[in-house]
């Protein structure tokens, strides 16, 4: 062949031949494009070759190589999977190093990743530039690049066109799989409902979609993405949200440490979702309009409306989860106040009145005498008239008691005991429940547990992924069910969150084989350290002595010291977290060497 003789020729004097195949088809290539876009008269058909462009692309990067030139075409894949991998690389290294700050003493000064902040400058950016250019000078930047540099052109369109279907597709289904993911959590243990639950749900999401394109005019689905966008910025920076500090450094660059709030990288990851989703459907939608002189080809019709369908949808079920995340979150976090309830029946209306009185002077929240829904650690209290007054110190508070009673501070004192009891009882219930359920589903690699009910982005057990082959790669990855919300009432683990607080523990890593029952021990040495001392006596590794068959240590877990010893299987915890971690091992004796052990076996039936 003539091209191939003469790459073979001017490779003794230029280099490898297949560089010089390449470069030579390249240059033709470019030119017949160039050629090819000069002699149409209109651009209908731009989208289509646009993405014939980047197929073109994509075959190179996979590997697939033509018959007539496997060489060049070897060439050209390396060439385009190398530029993969160097901007992966680039992309990585600019990534910064995150992590979680649950201690906040001494604070971190404050910013924001420069990666983070750069998509919401370049859409800014972008939108000011819309709003200073009319579109028809857009349209004439458009023809000249047409003109001038028509590769170009057709490659930016490709790009374009290529992730705004992608965006379009992932905005349609999106819908359907969260409505999935809710079902599955929701009814759990229930396959027909659970089934039917999500059909009904999903054939509603179908029907507004199909509403949607009905009445769809793209100005208004433009509108709609940004009120939406607004409303779930608004919400996640309500003041009853709970937030979190999260920790960031730069990889590559010794520079100090900083910090940001968690509902600020959410609300910039919303905007720039919500941007990018403004972005692709504004292009084409002013584009559709520029162009009402002349009749559009069908397939730029369809890439259009799936465009502005599908960057609608995703911000609709982007404000939805935002939505029932932070309503899930504001409800259940156990630092939110929730203070302990009670029931008052018999007596007088006044007697009741007064007994209401008190018991909300005190703190209490005071149930209807009617009202069914009571949880396991709500207190009931039974006023009679004509009951004998005994001395609050041993008056039975399960039988019907004098209104009189109820003036007297110990009498309340051992209502709150009673109260604190029952919600620690429902704390141990529930994690014995947890861990019943994990310990007969767990058949996976893993050292570990990680348990913190009392804090509200841990919604479940967590269990530390551990490969086979290392013990130097582990991170905390997923939630076990049950969930805690589930299994403990929301008084008890904002109780537990006040008990860890005070005890300075945020979180609790419990080994294999330490098993629920000597967890157990060890929250009962914090809770009766709690009783003790009150809020200022934060937990020591010694306080847990009595604790037999476990080695305990308290960490303080930081950025310059994130591991307790190279001898224990821990999580590999984020390099730029800030925590105290009370560790709960299996008592090795004198040896502290890492000794593989069975899962525990609470829970599981024996083969008999």
């Amino acid at each position: 062949m003539v091209l191939a003789r003469a790459a073979r020729l001017a490779s003794r004097w230029i280099g490898r031949e297949e560089d010089v195949q390449l470069a030579a088809l390249g240059v033709l290539t470019w030119a017949g494009i160039q050629w090819y876009g000069r002699t149409l008269a209109t651009n209908e058909w731009d989208d289509l070759g646009a993405m014939a462009l980047v197929g073109l692309i994509l075959w190179l990067a996979l590997g697939r190589e033509p018959h007539r030139f496997p060489g060049m075409s070897e060439r050209a894949g390396t060439l385009v999977r190398r530029a993969g991998t160097n901007l992966q690389a680039r992309l990585k290294a600019a990534w910064p190093r995150i992590g979680v700050d649950l201690v906040e003493d001494p604070p971190f000064a404050r910013g924001l990743p420069r990666l983070f902040w750069a998509p919401g400058v370049a859409l800014a950016a972008f939108g000011l530039l819309f709003i200073a250019r009319p579109w028809n000078d857009g349209l004439e930047l458009v023809a000249l690049a047409r003109t001038w540099a028509y590769p170009v052109y057709l490659l930016a369109v490709g790009l374009f066109w290529t992730l705004a279907v992608v965006v379009g597709i992932f905005g349609l289904l999106l819908p359907f799989a969260l409505i999935w993911n809710w079902a599955c959590a929701t009814y759990r243990g229930h396959d027909e409902r659970r089934k039917a639950e999500s059909r009904r749900a999903m054939t509603w999401t179908f029907a507004a979609m199909a509403l949607t394109v009905l009445v769809f005019p793209a100005p208004w689905a433009i509108g709609a993405v940004g009120w939406l966008a607004l409303a779930t910025v608004a919400l996640l920076h309500h003041p009853k949200q709970p937030n979190l500090s999260v920790i960031w450094r730069p990889r590559h660059r010794a520079e100090r440490h900083r910090s940001t709030e968690w509902r600020t990288l959410q609300s910039l990851e919303t905007m720039v979702i919500a941007g990018g989703c403004t972005v692709l459907m504004t292009v084409p939608a002013l584009g559709a309009l520029g162009e009402s002189q002349r009749e559009l080809a069908p397939v730029t019709a369809l890439l259009r409306w799936l465009v502005c369908l599908g960057g609608l949808w995703l911000t609709l079920a982007l404000a939805a989860y935002r939505l029932h995340f932070s309503l899930n979150v504001s409800l259940n976090a156990p630092s939110t106040r929730n203070p302990r309830r009670i029931r008052i029946r018999g007596g007088s209306h006044a007697e009741r009145e007064r007994a209401t009185e008190r018991f909300r002077r005190d703190g209490w929240k005071v149930l209807d005498a009617e009202d069914p829904r009571l949880r396991v650690d709500d207190m009931r209290v039974t006023l009679d008239s004509g009951a004998e007054l005994e001395s609050p110190h041993f008056a039975d508070l399960s039988k019907p008691i004098a209104p009189e009673l109820l003036e007297n501070d110990e009498v309340l004192w051992r209502l709150k005991r009673r109260a604190d009891l029952r919600s620690r009882r429902s704390v141990m219930k529930g994690l014995k429940a947890i861990f019943k359920e994990a310990a007969a589903g767990l058949r996976g690699p893993g050292t570990g547990f990680i348990v913190a009910p009392h804090q509200w982005f841990m919604l479940g057990l967590a269990r530390d992924i551990a490969d086979h082959d290392t013990t130097e790669d582990r991170s905390v990855e997923g939630f076990l069910q049950p969930e805690y919300r589930a299994v403990m009432t929301p008084r008890a683990r904002h109780h537990l969150y006040l008990v860890l607080q005070s005890a300075g523990v945020d979180l609790i890593y419990v080994e294999d084989g330490v098993g629920y029952r000597r967890l157990a021990l060890a929250l009962r040495v914090i809770f009766e350290l709690f009783d003790r001392h009150g809020v200022d006596r934060r937990v020591s590794s010694r306080d847990f002595s009595t604790v037999h068959g476990v080695h305990a240590i308290v960490h303080d877990v930081t950025p310059d010291n994130p591991r307790v010893s190279e001898t224990y299987p821990e999580p590999d915890y984020e390099s730029e977290t800030r925590a105290r971690i009370l560790h709960l091992y299996r008592d090795r004796g004198g040896e502290e060497g890492r000794v593989d052990v069975p899962v525990e076996t609470d829970g599981i039936p024996l083969l008999v």
